[in-house]
């Protein structure tokens, strides 16, 4: 039976666990940074153009 054999693919241990929490929490960190560099200039020319069309009226 597959599952018992010690050489099937659920029963490896993978050695580089620590490495893989730490490039998902490199990873969460690019993707923020980004995301504060994209979206804080879209912010902010919104809230410009919003600050124009109420001094408008």
């Amino acid at each position: 039976m597959i599952f018992n054999n010690k050489d099937s693919v659920f029963f490896e241990e993978s050695g580089g666990g620590d490495f893989g929490s730490v490039y998902m929490i490199l990873v969460f960190a690019i993707v923020a940074l980004l995301l504060v560099v994209i979206v804080k200039p879209i912010f902010s020319s919104s809230q410009k153009t919003i600050a124009k069309a109420n001094s408008g009226n």
